[in-house]
């Protein structure tokens, strides 16, 4: 479930771009919920930032000058090695957004973070990915 806050303009050219299929009820209602729990949002983006943090870090150990980010994921500038590790992630099914095309973004790609599990699991694949081994 995701929500847009947008000039009226930009908002009816979206609409006309949107699925035909709108959101359940039901996702509705969880996702009212969900934004209900004051508590249980502090608590995710808490660990949404503390993850982001040690994947920064991680990336930094393996040469991958990640830029900061303030959003639920990282840029990983890799240049010409973008497509073979985005394919290569790919085949361990982890599957990434290629930002490549986006202006400026020439090679980079985008990992959202995860949960500590599924971080340790990214890495790995990103380590197989880039034929290194990083303890």
């Amino acid at each position: 479930v995701g929500w847009i806050a947008a000039h009226p303009k930009v908002v009816e050219v979206l609409d006309r771009a949107a699925s035909p299929y709108r959101i359940p009820t039901a996702s509705l209602a969880a996702a009212a919920a969900a934004l209900g729990d004051r508590a249980a949002i502090a608590r995710h983006a808490a660990s949404i930032r503390q993850e982001r943090a040690r994947l920064r870090q991680a990336l930094r150990v393996r040469g991958i000058p990640a830029p900061a980010s303030e959003g639920n994921f990282l840029l990983m500038p890799l240049g010409r090695r973008a497509g073979a590790v985005l394919a290569s992630l790919a085949r361990q099914g982890i599957r990434l957004r290629d930002r490549s095309s986006d202006p400026g973004l020439a090679g980079h790609l985008r990992v959202t973070v995860g949960t500590p599990a599924q971080m340790r699991r990214f890495l790995s694949a990103l380590d197989r990915a880039m034929g290194r081994r990083i303890r």
